[in-house]
């Protein structure tokens, strides 16, 4: 039975609280959808500006560039995502779906990103 601590149904760790008793994590599929597609428009973002065929689109993030390379917007984008990931979890507790929503709002705009990202790419070595 000890061995079996923490583990949800499918094998996954889950939350455990104080008193030992299982629980979902709040959020997340959604998180984890979320973060996904900013890894992928990341790893896009970095190929696309490496090329030196692109630059990138945010004025914000083109600083960022500019002042701290790369690495620095690595640094900036996932800072970005973890601030929008903790906001989404305190919201969804204090006022319930709203979390939920801006996650998905915000899976919906990346995805959006990605293949907007990928369309240029088709255009250019299409």
């Amino acid at each position: 039975m000890a061995a079996d601590r923490g583990k949800g149904g499918d094998g996954w760790v889950r939350g455990v609280s104080a008193g030992g008793v299982l629980r979902r994590l709040p959020l997340e599929h959604e998180t984890s959808v979320f973060l996904l597609l900013n890894v992928v428009d990341l790893l896009l973002t970095l190929g696309m500006v490496c090329s030196g065929h692109f630059a990138e689109a945010n004025p914000l993030a083109r600083r960022v560039i500019t002042a701290w390379g790369l690495r620095g917007l690595i640094v900036y984008k996932m800072g970005a995502v973890a601030g929008i990931c903790l906001l989404a979890q305190v919201l969804e507790r204090n006022s319930g779906g709203l979390g939920r929503r801006i996650l998905n709002l915000g899976s919906v705009a990346m995805g959006l990103v990605i293949g907007y990202s990928l369309w240029l790419l088709m255009q250019r070595f299409g």
